[in-house]
């Protein structure tokens, strides 16, 4: 019981305790991104429901375009910014625009 106890007194006290902060080391991990590119999956569930969809993200100064595509390649929309404002774009439909 007594060995209990201490433990327990031990954990309180370590929750208690402050965190020590990990100090910058000042490395340089390489010059900024300007542009990028990703792609890859997305799963969502809600409920029974599940749908997945593929995606491919372009980000290049002043501009992103993000494509979001069905897993057999099937385009589903495009969304998007740059200098003039947002869109986006899905096939059939007219293509709505935002000033951002």
């Amino acid at each position: 019981m007594r060995g209990l106890l201490l433990c327990l007194g031990a954990l309180l006290l370590a929750a208690c305790a402050e965190t020590q902060e990990i100090s910058d080391t000042g490395l340089p991990l390489g010059p900024p991104l300007s542009s990028f590119a990703a792609d890859g999956r997305i799963s969502l569930r809600q409920g029974e429901r599940s749908d997945h969809l593929q995606f491919d993200w372009q980000h290049a100064p002043g501009r992103d375009v993000v494509l979001f595509s069905s897993p057999i390649g099937q385009g589903l929309a495009e969304l998007g910014r740059d200098a003039t404002g947002a869109w986006l774009a899905v096939p059939g439909e007219p293509e709505r625009r935002a000033s951002d």
